[in-house]
């Protein structure tokens, strides 16, 4: 999912936020209890001794009986027969400092993994951490899936593509990509729990064709309101929740009242829940980083919370 903004807890002003997260601790006995499944934003960045995305940080979230599931970002490595958990995308270009504005779309290229993955990098989310941090190495979607399976955790797995995907070469979720993994998901996790969310309803569309023995049951569709304005008739329709809703889709949607770079939850409420619970769908909202604004949520019935905090 998409960054917050990183929050100082001296001006949340929450008194029922532990202490323990300024002391990387990965548990808390105080924490609040809610109605929804609480989702680890990416493991449990807030802990300053593992880095969001790694393994370090989803054995933290793992540890925690907070969380109910534990989410991550994919992307397939267009040279090698391994899917990736990677916090943004420079990991898979030639050069690991380039940025999207500046690559040429070439998948030979743009999409390999770049040697330095392996060795020391510069903190790549959105907490500060001790420099003597280990946890790292860039994990293997398969590394991620037997932690989840290890502490029985729901797998929340964005599908992640700076390329606008199409069932030609000119994305990088390719067959053989969606092949790799569903082979792994239905392999690992043999109970079915499981989560694949995504920006790119073109992607899951495709995914859920019956094609590769992933569901649409299974899938949320990550709710970008800004194609409302768009010059495309049918991103126009994706810019409507409840054309959404109406589709059939599970929805996972940004909060604007919670800190954030986005302005998209504002409408919120319970005729929202309830348009979704009566078609049977869920309601997934992240990133939601305050106690208050926790409670109010669950208030209304979302089925989940995703939030980088241990609240």
């Amino acid at each position: 999912m998409r960054n917050t903004y990183k929050i100082l807890l001296s001006t949340l002003g929450i008194s029922g936020l532990c202490v323990s997260v300024l002391l990387g601790a990965t548990s808390c006995s105080g924490y609040t209890k809610f109605n929804a499944k609480v989702v680890g934003h990416r493991g449990c960045p807030s802990n300053k001794n593992v880095f969001e995305n790694t393994i370090g940080s989803f054995e933290a979230a793992g540890q925690s009986d907070y969380y109910s599931a534990i989410e991550c970002d994919v992307w397939p490595n267009a040279t090698a027969d391994q899917l990736y958990v990677v916090h943004d995308e420079y990991p898979f270009y030639q050069d690991p400092k380039a940025s999207v504005a500046n690559i040429e779309y070439d998948l030979a290229e743009s999409y390999t993994l770049h040697a330095s993955v392996n060795y020391p990098r510069e903190n790549p989310g959105s907490f500060d951490h001790d420099s003597a941090t280990k946890n790292y190495k860039l994990p293997t979607l398969e590394e991620y899936l037997q932690v989840c399976v290890k502490y029985q955790k729901t797998a929340v797995i964005e599908l992640k593509d700076t390329v606008k995907w199409t069932s030609t070469s000119s994305g990088i979720w390719t067959d053989e990509a969606i092949n790799q993994l569903s082979e792994a998901v239905n392999r690992i996790i043999t109970d079915k729990n499981y989560i694949l969310i995504s920006f790119d309803n073109s992607l899951l569309e495709y995914i859920a064709s019956g094609l590769f023995n992933l569901p649409k049951q299974k899938m949320q569709q990550l709710f970008d309101p800004s194609l409302i304005n768009s010059e495309s008739e049918d991103e126009k329709r994706w810019g409507s929740w409840e054309y959404i809703a109406n589709q059939g889709w599970n929805i996972d949607v940004g909060d604007a009242l919670s800190p954030s770079t986005l302005d998209w939850g504002a409408y919120i409420n319970s005729y929202f829940v309830e348009y979704f619970h009566n078609k049977k769908l869920e309601v997934n909202v992240w990133t939601v980083n305050t106690l208050d604004r926790a409670k109010a949520l669950d208030s209304l019935g979302v089925d989940y919370i995703t939030t980088d905090w241990i609240l």
